[in-house]
């Protein structure tokens, strides 16, 4: 950590094994680590020497009065109210009369001075040095929100911070009263769980969502008179103006056009834990299977000259999986002094690009209960093809940034968060279709907890997990 110099003294905090981008958590909320003081002048009158852990709100809102009238309101003024609130604290006061004690002192700092018999002072000559050894541990069953810069929306927002801080007090003025006289600040990030207050339970939910590729173009197609598969002589469908192409293009009249193209109905089965676990690796905790109905497009079987002929592919079945987009979805309640506001507030928390990461329905297995052709996508290749390594939990995926989880503080802030999936998918052409799941998923730390309900058949449940209905109406300021 950096060293600081202000007046009359220079400040060094140094952080012993601290978790990777100083982002402490639930699984990791012991923080320990040594201060360094070194006078580099005579620094008299000290009344104690603090160190400890600070948490702030930073609040801003934009407050708006409207004029009505007969048939609209209109805004008049809109004007920044602004708010900082010291929510979380805890110190000690180094024992600067201690020569014996386990921490060093350096030429421990002279007590010469009872200031009317009441509370001791202390003189640091120049050179004199104190290192003391801290250890603090954030709790675990106090909700404090996640670190975050402008957590909200244009109407209001948080920034929370969490810092070590090193304060040295001093006497003086009028009343002879300890004062603070330097301040020294080291920045952490600090990733919250889920409130503790709130209950939580662990299933699988599994989102349907079916779209359709619409002429989705072959790369090759078989020819009857030469009884093999010739090159597609389009490279672009062009289905919302094949009609008009037609009248000067061969290629896009029906009997040709409906050889290269066919409407494909792609069904993507997506399943995630209803509570991701941010301290677990992603990829274990998702599921991603396709399905296609080809009877619907009156298609009996994939391994046919549709999809394929001699072993190879038509490409009519290929699809590309380009990327895997994770937001939350946030519901926040916000006080800023007598102003109260309640929003949503979409977050971008990762986007993974894939390269090369293909299906084809010819390799899809037929599901005789359903009559569907389904197709399980490997999570090693979801991985493997990955520009982020998946395999990571995401809390580290996310690097310095954290989440917001779900919980309620009082008087100033509660929200409520619920993650959005969104794949890209492509035909290999020019086609792209945006498989969007709005889960009813969370993220927290589980720590111990285990799977309640196992959903072998990746069925949604008929009721949500209790913490999504509850929440809400806890969280009334």
């Amino acid at each position: 950590m950096s060293k600081w110099f202000g007046k009359q003294a220079e400040i060094f905090v140094d952080i012993t094994d601290p978790p990777v981008n100083y982002k402490y958590s639930p699984i990791y909320p012991n923080i320990k680590g040594k201060v360094f003081i070194n006078f580099i002048e005579t620094l008299k009158k000290v009344s104690h020497i603090r160190c400890g852990i600070a948490g702030t709100a930073d609040i801003l809102y934009y407050a708006t009065d409207l004029q009505y009238g007969a048939f609209q309101s209109t805004a008049i003024n809109r004007q920044l109210i602004t708010q900082s609130i010291n929510f979380y604290n805890i110190h000690n006061d180094l024992p600067l009369d201690c020569k014996d004690c386990c921490n060093e002192k350096e030429n421990g700092g002279n007590n010469n001075n009872n200031n009317n018999g009441t509370t001791p002072s202390f003189t640091f000559e120049e050179g004199e040095k104190i290192n003391y050894n801290f250890e603090f541990k954030f709790p675990d069953c106090l909700f404090l929100p996640s670190s975050c810069k402008n957590f909200g929306n244009i109407d209001g927002d948080i920034t929370v911070t969490y810092e070590i801080f090193v304060e040295i007090y001093r006497f003086g003025g009028l009343k002879n009263k300890p004062k603070r006289y330097l301040l020294y600040k080291v920045p952490i990030g600090w990733q919250s769980g889920v409130d503790p207050n709130l209950s939580k339970t662990i299933t699988t939910l599994s989102y349907l969502k079916i779209d359709i590729f619409k002429d989705k173009l072959k790369k090759f197609y078989y020819d009857e008179t030469t009884n093999a598969l010739i090159p597609t002589s389009i490279n672009k469908s062009h289905s919302s103006t094949k009609f008009i192409r037609k009248l000067w293009n061969n290629d896009y009249k029906s009997e040709n056009y409906s050889n290269f193209t066919k409407s494909i109905p792609l069904g993507m089965d997506f399943s995630i834990r209803s509570i991701i676990e941010l301290s677990e690796p992603f990829s274990s905790q998702i599921s991603l299977k396709f399905n296609v109905d080809l009877k619907s497009i009156g298609i009996i079987d994939n391994k046919g000259k549709e999809f394929v002929f001699n072993g190879q592919s038509t490409k009519l079945g290929n699809f590309q999986i380009e990327s895997l987009l994770i937001e939350t979805n946030n519901s926040f309640s916000l006080q800023c002094n007598q102003y109260y506001m309640k929003e949503q507030s979409k977050n971008r928390i990762i986007k993974i690009n894939f390269k090369e990461l293909n299906m084809d329905i010819k390799d899809f297995q037929y599901n005789k209960m359903n009559e569907i052709f389904q197709y399980e996508l490997p999570i090693e290749e979801i991985s493997n093809k990955a520009d982020i390594d998946i395999n990571q939990s995401l809390m580290d995926i996310m690097g310095d940034n954290s989440i917001m989880c779900s919980g309620f503080v009082p008087n100033w802030f509660g929200n409520v968060v619920n993650f959005i999936i969104t794949w890209t998918i492509s035909d290999g052409y020019s086609q792209r279709r945006k498989y969007e799941f709005i889960t009813k998923s969370m993220p927290d730390f589980l720590l111990g907890m285990e799977d309640t309900h196992n959903n072998n058949n990746n069925i949604e449940p008929d009721e949500a997990p209790p913490v999504y209905e509850d929440i809400e109406q806890d969280m009334k300021i």
